[in-house]
């Protein structure tokens, strides 16, 4: 119990946020958060990769050709996936506020 916070930071620390399914897991245990459908920020995500580790050039040694259209879709869907989240909290926020009205807490 001693090292339980430090345990936990290192674990956060260690999270791969752009691993969408394992974060997903845990923003639905944790904050029951749901971060729906993720499987097109990851095909993003797979192409950041290929720009960032492969020098713009897929597995395969192809270039990947991003447009600016591409950027401005992508933009959109984080927004979007931002939004659902913190949409989310939102709404725990205001049913959370509505219990404690009730209560007079």
């Amino acid at each position: 119990m001693e090292n339980l916070d430090s345990y936990i930071k290192k674990t956060l620390r260690d999270i791969i946020y752009h691993n969408l399914p394992r974060v997903k897991n845990i923003y639905k245990t944790t904050l029951s958060v749901d971060l729906g459908d993720v499987s097109e920020l990851m095909k993003c995500i797979s192409i950041r990769h290929d720009i960032v580790h492969r020098n713009g050039k897929d597995k395969n040694g192809n270039l990947r050709d991003i447009s600016k259209d591409d950027v401005s879709i992508l933009a959109q869907k984080v927004s979007d996936f931002i939004q659902n989240i913190e949409n989310q909290f939102l709404m725990q926020s205001i049913d959370d506020s509505e219990i404690d009205s009730l209560f007079n807490l």
